[in-house]
């Protein structure tokens, strides 16, 4: 029997403290169901049970105890071009992880300790992402959209690098931010700012085609404070399914048009 490459490297992240989930069959978004990065995990345990289906893609949550920061570098958008300039001006990049995704690079990273950098689109330059805290990545051996694999340019396993100074100070979101309190398993949404964050998810995941109940699905499981009622929830749901869907989306079979898709991740 062919051996499970998709178990194999959730497995091997779970060694070095990487915490995955599952995501859709060449998809970049989660499971229908899951709760996306909010399941991220290392338990070997768990990620045998949700592996054994070797079609599924793979999510890596950035953050967390490991500092994981990556630098996503988009070939369709310029991204190499940015990334060439800020290696003129600054020097180059430090030794680190690379992996080659369907359209370009993902350069992972660690954040210095006392600063956390949030996830951010274009911020650094021109065709530049950033995945950090809150935030989640593609992880190989994983399939794009497009078909290709996604792979180490580098040997995995690697030391992160430190990330360098010009992606911290660019990547640092000057405008203030809400505080949201820890608690044992992460964050949670306050009070105050449920609304917004439902609304903000909701228009995330119709934007890639959920119906209003596999969006209602998603709200039900975000980290409130004090919880929403149900009917608010599905009031949103409702509302945000509303508007047109941008990719089409079936949930039976977990299928994405890809010839659709954006090319985000």
């Amino acid at each position: 029997m062919p051996a499970n490459a998709v178990l194999e490297a959730a497995l091997r992240a779970a060694e070095a403290g990487w915490p995955t989930f599952r995501l859709g069959y060449r998809q970049k978004i989660p499971l229908p169901g899951s709760r996306g990065f909010l399941d991220a995990t290392t338990d070997k345990d768990t990620l045998t049970t949700w592996f054994k289906d070797r079609n599924l893609n793979i999510g890596l949550a950035t953050g967390g105890e490991k500092r994981i920061v990556i630098l996503d570098v988009d070939d369709n958008h310029g991204g190499r071009d940015s990334l060439r300039a800020l290696v003129r001006a600054f020097g180059e990049l430090p030794e680190t992880p690379i992996v080659q995704t369907g359209n370009g690079l993902h350069v992972y990273l660690r954040m210095p300790d006392n600063v956390d950098i949030p996830p951010s689109a274009g911020k650094v330059g021109i065709g530049l992402d950033v995945r950090g805290v809150g935030g989640y990545v593609v992880y190989p051996p994983s399939i794009h959209p497009n078909g290709a694999v996604y792979e180490w340019t580098s040997e995995e396993g690697q030391e992160l690098a430190l990330a360098p100074q010009w992606l911290v100070v660019r990547g640092i979101d000057h405008h203030k931010q809400p505080s949201y309190p820890a608690v044992a398993g992460g964050i949670v949404i306050p009070l105050g700012q449920r609304n917004q964050a439902a609304a903000s998810v909701a228009g995330y995941f119709r934007r890639f085609g959920f119906s209003v109940d596999q969006i209602l699905s998603q709200l039900r499981a975000l980290p409130f404070e004090s919880p929403l009622a149900d009917a608010e929830l599905k009031t949103i749901a409702e509302s945000i399914g509303r508007y047109p869907k941008e990719h089409d989306f079936s949930g039976s079979q977990y299928g994405l048009d890809i010839t659709k898709l954006e090319q985000e991740m």
